[in-house]
């Protein structure tokens, strides 16, 4: 999948910058997770948000889970569609998205 995917906890990837998952968080999460280099070959962080090139499509739900469970954040495509961790995506309107609050590191 040629498509970059974005870890954020804002409603859309645009507003990343204004609800920050602080780059020490991320990189433990990461840390601890045992699957990330089965399932991601390039990630980065930017303007608060992880910046992500799955795998394969069979891992954006895993993913999507990740972020949620781990960051307290969703997964976002270019789109700003949202990929959910049962494996369905949702194009609603992310002006309507609530953003999500910061978790304690």
């Amino acid at each position: 999948m040629p498509y970059d995917l974005h870890i954020t906890r804002a409603g859309s990837q645009l507003r990343s910058a204004e609800f920050p998952i602080p780059q020490a968080q991320w990189e433990a999460a990461l840390a601890d997770w045992p699957r990330v280099d089965d399932l991601l070959t390039n990630f980065y962080w930017r303007d608060g948000q992880l910046w992500i090139y799955p795998e394969g499509e069979k891992s954006i739900a895993e993913i999507a889970a990740f972020a949620a469970e781990r960051l307290g954040a969703r997964l976002l495509g270019g789109d700003d569609e949202e990929y959910l961790p049962d494996g369905s995506v949702v194009w609603d309107d992310p002006a309507q998205r609530p953003d999500l609050p910061a978790r304690p590191a």
